[in-house]
């Protein structure tokens, strides 16, 4: 298999984005399948469920959205989900990256883009969120 070499520098960014989270967080003591939870799991299902599922499914259908509108809606839906799932309205920030997301999908159509985007930015909140709370 052939390594494409515009997909390095996002791969690599991405891995150091997580070595550098999983230091951090050890550091400030999160539980490693949390970490786990958010670098590898969370995208890789909710990118899937989300965008091959339901942004598709939003373009398919009998009153199709068209691809910018479809990923809007469906970041405010993620967003929503979010705040379901976390139990906070801060949650509701995650529209920003959920939206860019779906825009990243709509121009090259490749989960693996999302994946390592929504990675990506886990990395950052966990780098964010750790670094504030360790001193």
């Amino acid at each position: 298999m052939r390594t494409e070499p515009h997909t390095v520098v996002p791969v690599a960014a991405t891995v150091l984005l997580a070595a550098a989270a999983l230091s951090s967080a050890s550091a400030a003591s999160a539980a490693p399948s949390l970490v786990v939870m958010l670098l590898l799991v969370a995208p890789l299902l909710e990118e899937t469920v989300f965008r091959v599922g339901l942004q598709d499914a939003l373009m398919r259908s009998r009153h199709a959205l068209s691809p910018t509108a479809a990923a809007l809606a469906l970041a405010l839906v993620v967003a929503l989900v979010h705040v379901w799932a976390r139990q906070d309205l801060l949650a509701l920030g995650v529209v920003v990256p959920a939206a860019a997301i779906g825009l990243l999908y709509n121009r090259w159509r490749r989960l693996r883009w999302c994946v390592l985007a929504h990675a990506a930015m886990n990395a950052l909140w966990i780098l964010f969120t750790t670094s504030t709370t360790v001193s």
